[in-house]
């Protein structure tokens, strides 16, 4: 596998877009950066700040973007011939709200979810109550308060009062489910899927994994998680991607969150290499 001086910009992702993990996002981007050189490609990395503010003409782009002025910016430069990765179009088709409505058609097993008005106090679920989350439908996890774990009704009033005095007029309601919490990244085109259980690893963004049951090892099938990984990669477009699951005890995995490319903390190397052969292959096939 050789690029043979192919031009690629690669772009970091903003601090602010990457709360705690800032570190580790860094190290997967410049870990691929290191292998497409290794396999003589031309690249240039540049800071999501670079890359609003320069003049992109590489034909080939790897972005760990979020802001919505990057994506557009991306949307731009795709519909002007690049191959961009992840697409800047899949990113915004990632949002909670929409991949409700994707999972749904595709099949993907994930929580009841329902989109609520802060303001009206309606109960989500037909009127009945179950232990939820309330989590941003549009935008994401940037602070603790973006996301909240409710017991009660009246944890869940407050909580939608909280969101209301912030400004948020909508929140998606997500039932709680019990099971083992596992954090799955994967380069679906490559194979390639790591998973690992955050609580026991001690890996956390903001701790909201203590409100999950304790750890009980149900056994799952690694490839109907891959297959999951796939159809969702096929529905959004997000050619790198990871997220959280529920193995419930039959040992169903339950898609609860989904983002495009993760941090890969714990397998960066590993991550890196499947990464990179994915761009390879999309190139030879454009």
């Amino acid at each position: 596998m050789m690029f043979n001086g192919v031009n690629i910009a690669v772009i970091s992702r903003s601090t602010e877009q990457s709360p705690n993990l800032s570190s580790a996002d860094d190290m997967i981007i410049r870990s691929v950066l290191e292998r497409l050189r290794a396999y003589q490609a031309n690249v240039e990395l540049y800071s999501e700040a670079e890359f609003l503010t320069h003049n992109i003409k590489h034909d080939i782009i790897v972005n760990m973007c979020r802001k919505e002025s990057s994506l557009l910016k991306l949307q731009y430069l795709e519909d002007n011939g690049a191959l961009v990765i992840n697409s800047g179009y899949s990113i915004m088709s990632c949002t909670r709200r929409k991949l409700v409505r994707v999972f749904k058609q595709i099949n993907i097993p994930a929580p009841q979810s329902v989109i609520v008005e802060t303001n009206a106090g309606e109960l989500p679920f037909c009127g009945e109550f179950h232990t939820c989350w309330l989590k941003l439908p549009d935008n994401n996890t940037l602070i603790f308060e973006d996301i909240v774990f409710v017991k009660t009704i009246d944890e869940y009033k407050k909580a939608l009062s909280a969101y209301a005095e912030r400004g948020v007029k909508e929140v998606i309601v997500s039932e709680h489910i019990h099971g083992d919490l596992v954090k799955f990244y994967s380069v679906p085109k490559s194979d390639f899927l790591f998973t690992f259980y955050p609580i026991l690893s001690g890996h956390s963004k903001f701790g909201y994994e203590k409100n999950n049951d304790p750890i009980q090892s149900i056994p799952f099938s690694r490839g109907r998680l891959l297959e999951i990984c796939r159809l969702a990669s096929e529905a959004t477009g997000i050619s790198v991607l990871g997220g959280d699951c529920i193995i419930t005890g039959d040992g169903e995995p339950i898609i609860i969150d989904l983002n495009d490319w993760p941090s890969f903390s714990s397998c960066t190397q590993e991550a890196s290499e499947s990464i990179v052969r994915m761009i390879a292959g999309k190139i030879k096939d454009r």
